[in-house]
């Protein structure tokens, strides 16, 4: 179970609130880069869920060939990054499946896993930073790719890391069952500037791990 995996690893890191330990430590810079699997969660929710879902529009520059096709030049090429992310051609059968394991060493996952010789022998942080690399130029671009890329994508992804060792750290999370599951709440997001849960929002139990 993710959510278990999770606890464990922020009560290991004394970022859990536990019997005799109500109150979580404070959480440092430090310790956001060593909550490898946090990361990993992190990473597998934006491949399945990407901010920017819609994608990119680029006009071609000049006539070019990709992928055996000729491209003329001013042609429109769409990107779409929530097709190309869940797609079994790049990421293996499992492409639909939330499997944060996949970024961590070891983790398989068919043509997405990190198996193939990306960051093998480094620490599991190295080995999500650079699969997270390498997959950019297979299909995993939750914030674009290159100079146009997402200009607060750092932000962001410190802001995610943050606030969830915070929150998971005190809490434990239910989803609502007017939400109707998680496909429910999947077919309910909309894609405005970007990806966003419907018009009621994520209707979500947040269940103290400790009492008031």
């Amino acid at each position: 179970m993710v959510e278990a995996r999770i606890s464990s690893e922020l009560e290991g890191a004394g970022l859990l609130a536990a019997p005799g330990r109500p109150e979580p430590r404070q959480l440092s810079w430090g310790d956001l880069g060593g909550l490898k699997y946090l990361n990993a969660v992190i990473h597998e929710s934006m491949r399945l869920m990407p901010p920017a879902s819609g994608g990119t529009v680029r006009a071609v520059p000049r006539d070019t060939e990709l992928a055996g096709y000729t491209v003329a030049k001013g042609a429109m090429l769409w990107i779409p990054f929530y097709a190309m992310q869940r797609s079994e051609r790049v990421w293996g059968p499992d492409a639909a499946e939330f499997r944060p394991e996949r970024w961590l060493s070891g983790g398989g996952g068919g043509t997405a896993g990190v198996a193939a010789g990306v960051g093998v022998g480094a620490a599991e942080e190295d080995d999500i930073v650079r699969a997270a690399d390498a997959q950019a130029a297979r299909g995993f671009l939750p914030f674009s790719e290159g100079p146009r890329s997402c200009v607060g994508q750092s932000l962001a992804l410190l802001e995610l890391r943050t606030a969830l060792a915070l929150l998971c750290g005190r809490f434990r999370f239910r989803l609502a069952d007017d939400m109707g599951g998680v496909q429910g709440a999947v077919s309910e997001a909309r894609q405005h500037i970007t990806l966003k849960p419907g018009d009621r929002g994520l209707l979500m139990h947040a269940i103290p791990r400790m009492p008031p």
